[in-house]
């Protein structure tokens, strides 16, 4: 298991499906949710939501928004 992601989820990441549209939230939400996941790791991918969200990667309006729903979940405080 590759970042304590499932086989599926490191395969997703790595195969580059998403190079057009970003990661989704799914696997995002996914990664985020591995009691495995390095700190560092982590950070990045805490730091890329912060990224997408702000339209730093060149969505329209209505993915970001979309987006930001979506991962909402994933990140709010315990």
């Amino acid at each position: 298991m590759a970042l304590g992601l499932s086989r599926s989820t490191a395969w997703a990441v790595l195969k580059g499906n998403h190079k057009g549209s970003g990661l989704s939230a799914t696997i995002i939400k996914r990664m985020l949710a591995s009691p495995q996941i390095p700190t560092t790791a982590k950070k990045l991918l805490l730091e890329y939501i912060e990224q997408k969200c702000a339209g730093a990667y060149g969505h329209s309006n209505e993915r970001v928004r979309e987006f930001q729903t979506q991962i909402a979940s994933a990140t709010e405080p315990r």
